[in-house]
């Protein structure tokens, strides 16, 4: 039985193109897709697949894994080279016209759908602010006019866009990471890592109510699996691919529940499976070139609320 040490290193599959990432978004995707059908059918307050088990919704477990890919895939785009600006410019070109192309779209869709005459829903308010708005990505707007009032989850629709305000502002921590020459550091970036790891454990007993404390809130819970994936590649020349490690991380969030350490165990082992999915068992079709987040027709606050007040109890 092989040691350990025989073992791939994550530095030595990041060389190449051959992996499962998109296996692994579509997954991910596909797990969003199926936790948010349970408030779209059955309305707000629906207990979605995992939440009581775990605390933490089929939904957020599949957040976590993209942001840790994104974690350390954003950290591997910068620390290759080149300007800042043609950094921001590549990070732009993968969300923007995506995401334009997908707001449109749902104006499309909700002339379909609206209960209004087409004259008066093209001249809604909401209508003219759908796509301006959430393009701020800070500023959202989840409804159309009309638009799916009767559902057991009304009005809601691409509620999921919440979650790229967030990424965004996790983009501009690789940059200051970057920067400050961290990402070539690994004590450092260790050291930097831990006040993160922190505030994600305070966030699962703090439950603020709204405001700016939800959003730190918030960014607590999604910063840290993305800087999950900034310290694997920091540390890819000694960060050991075995499964038998991935089996040890699961045993540690049976060993943790109920604790105060019960959730970081979880994001931990969910983020190292995911990696050892994406780059061991064999190649898929080469690295995603698309933005890694998927557009989901669910709630937009209640979501956030679901999936801010995961360990909450």
């Amino acid at each position: 039985m092989p040691g350990f040490s025989d073992r791939p290193k994550l530095a030595d599959r990041l060389k190449g193109r051959d992996n499962n990432l998109n296996l692994i978004r579509m997954i991910a995707a596909a797990a969003v897709l199926v936790s948010h059908a349970f408030p779209i059918a059955l309305g707000d307050g629906a207990e979605e697949p995992l939440s009581r088990l775990t605390g933490m919704t089929l939904g957020a477990h599949a957040v976590m894994v993209f942001f840790i890919l994104s974690g350390l895939l954003i950290a591997r785009s910068f620390d290759r080279g080149g300007t800042l600006a043609r950094f921001v410019l590549a990070r732009a070109m993968r969300l923007f016209p995506a995401l334009i192309v997908v707001l449109v779209l749902t104006i499309g869709l909700g002339a379909i759908f609206t209960k209004l005459p087409l004259a008066d829903f093209f001249a809604a308010p909401q209508t003219l602010s759908y796509v301006p708005r959430n393009l701020t990505l800070a500023f959202l707007q989840p409804e159309l006019p009309g638009v799916f009032e009767a559902n057991p989850y009304p009005r809601s629709i691409n509620g999921s866009l919440w979650t790229l305000f967030y990424e965004v502002v996790c983009y501009g921590s690789v940059v200051v990471i970057g920067l400050l020459g961290l990402l070539r550091a690994r004590f450092l970036f260790t050291l930097t890592f831990m006040p993160v790891a922190a505030a994600f454990v305070f966030s699962t007993i703090w439950s603020p109510a709204g405001g700016l404390a939800y959003r730190l809130d918030l960014l607590a819970t999604l910063g840290f699996p993305f800087a999950l994936g900034m310290l694997a590649y920091v540390w890819r020349a000694a960060l050991v691919l075995d499964l038998r490690i991935a089996a040890l991380l699961w045993l540690l969030v049976l060993a943790t529940a109920g604790s105060i350490v019960f959730a970081p165990a979880i994001v931990l082992a969910i983020g190292y499976s995911a990696i050892w999915l994406g780059f061991v068992p064999g190649g898929g079709g080469g690295c995603s070139r698309t933005t890694g987040w998927a557009i989901i027709p669910t709630g937009s606050t209640s979501t956030r609320s679901r999936f801010s007040n995961r360990w909450h109890t």
